[in-house]
């Protein structure tokens, strides 16, 4: 219903994704995020973010870094397009390999 009204369907997943079998393309949503120290059972501070492939070349990325949008020439920066436009400035790599795991 929401997409059919151009509207964008961000569901809260921190109390299923690891609990529950969760299928996005089954929910339908057009994001989903979660936490990765609940039932993912990773360490504080992490977490996962899903974009609909699709809705990502849409959006405007309110604040970027060198890794979001490396720069390409002196001013000009290229925008990702993948899920790496979304990590800023410093990430924990300890935390990542540890919610990876």
């Amino acid at each position: 219903v929401a997409r059919e009204r151009g509207i964008l369907y961000l569901l809260d997943a921190c109390q299923s994704v690891g609990h529950l079998q969760v299928d996005v393309d089954e929910i339908g949503c057009d994001m989903l995020a979660a936490a990765g120290r609940k039932y993912l059972r990773g360490p504080r501070g992490t977490g996962i973010l899903y974009v609909r492939k699709s809705l990502l070349a849409q959006m405007d990325i309110c604040a970027l870094d060198q890794y979001g949008a490396p720069l390409a020439r002196e001013g000009e920066y290229v925008k990702r397009n993948d899920a790496r436009v979304f990590e800023m400035w410093e990430f924990s790599t300890a935390g990542k390999a540890g919610l990876a795991r």
